[in-house]
């Protein structure tokens, strides 16, 4: 295979795919659709693996639709997932057998008139003569109405983005999760439970910060660093894991520490049929569950280099703002009927008692940020 640059002057010859290798180290690559041609007509024997010399060239030109729908095939074959866009059937096959497959639609495409409310018939396709330029759209997964390629990189970052956002939702849950069903099955066999109020409020709060979660957008720059494909990785398990432990540590030590002050609120109820009556217990544990609810989304926050900081997303820092403003006033007693409205008893008047929890809860939340975001702190996203 002879190279010949743009002033026609042979620059180098390739027998092999390590000789194309090194000519891509300093040449951008081209070739037209008849070299193209030349080259699938190649015996076995005089090139092997065909398709792995594809992701050196660069260039495509004057190529038929089949040689773009092979060439696609040969750079699936060689592990890459192609994306692809296309304005016109000759695209349709190319198009269609790319991972990602984008159909340009182009303005005068749009605003015509007289094709915007014709229907479109797949089986026009066969009738090359009543083929229309707008009907690649049947053949791609994504169309993009500004019929230019930057919305390639578009699609690449709000996927990312929507990837991150799925698996901390799948991160918070299951943390939420292992909470919720220890506060309400565990301690229940200790006399302790929640109010229909209380229930009913914390799960508001809880959909209100999901709902924020979905709020946040891309970054408008695509980062070099990959989102993980699963959330099964040894980094997750070993967060997950570790914040899980760290939320049992803290809420016994909370129990303990509140036992000294009240233990009848310990005591075994025999029937949960019974009318609820708060208890410290119940209160304490109460705040405890709405403010580690609120950590975990803090902490699970991903945040950059896919979207935008956690400071960024006005509504999601306003929504932590009063969860944890409420929490001060239910803490320090400054606004007693906010108390019986959360069904809540006052905490004990000890100072020491109050800045003790703050305190436990402190360190839950700076241990479980250091499991979640020790890549971030240590600069591996820079």
């Amino acid at each position: 295979m002879e190279w010949i640059d743009l002033d026609g002057k042979t620059q180098s010859k390739a027998s092999s795919k390590e000789e194309i290798k090194l000519l891509f180290e300093k040449y951008t690559l081209g070739i037209t659709g008849p070299e193209l041609e030349k080259i699938d007509n190649l015996h076995a024997h005089i090139l092997d693996h065909k398709h792995e010399i594809f992701p050196f060239l660069k260039l495509y030109c004057r190529v038929s639709p089949t040689q773009k729908d092979n060439i696609i095939k040969s750079l699936i074959k060689a592990g890459y997932n192609p994306s692809m866009c296309g304005d016109g059937s000759n695209d349709v096959g190319a198009l269609k057998r790319a991972v990602i497959g984008v159909a340009l639609l182009n303005s005068d495409e749009i605003t015509d008139k007289k094709d915007k409310h014709k229907q479109f018939n797949i089986l026009s396709l066969e009738d090359e003569t009543t083929i229309n330029s707008g009907d690649v759209t049947a053949a791609a997964p994504f169309t993009s109405k500004s019929g230019s390629i930057k919305c390639v990189k578009n699609i690449f970052i709000q996927g990312r983005c929507t990837l991150v956002i799925t698996f901390q939702m799948f991160k918070i849950l299951a943390l939420n999760c292992f909470l919720t069903a220890y506060s309400s099955s565990i301690l229940a066999l200790k006399g302790i439970k929640f109010s229909d109020y209380q229930v009913t409020y914390l799960g508001f709060i809880v959909a209100f910060f999901f709902l924020m979660l979905s709020k946040a957008e891309p970054l408008k720059k695509i980062s070099k660093h990959k989102p993980p494909t699963t959330i099964l990785t040894l980094e997750s398990l070993i967060s997950i894991i570790g914040q899980a432990f760290c939320n049992l540590v803290s809420l016994y030590l909370i129990m303990e520490m509140t036992r000294e002050y009240d233990p009848d609120s310990l005591q075994i109820v025999k029937s949960f049929d019974d009318p609820f009556a708060p208890t410290l217990m119940n209160s304490i544990i109460y705040i405890y569950t709405a403010l580690n609810s609120t950590i975990n989304f803090v902490v699970n926050y991903q945040g950059e280099p896919y979207m935008q900081k956690m400071s960024e997303n006005k509504w999601l820092m306003r929504l932590i703002y009063f969860v944890l403003g409420i929490s001060a006033i239910v803490i320090f007693d400054i606004h007693q009927p906010l108390n019986e409205g959360l069904e809540l008893l006052p905490l004990p008047e000890d100072i020491m008692y109050k800045f003790k929890f703050i305190g436990i809860m402190a360190c839950n939340f700076i241990i479980s940020y250091l499991l979640e975001n020790w890549k971030k702190l240590l600069g591996y996203y820079k």
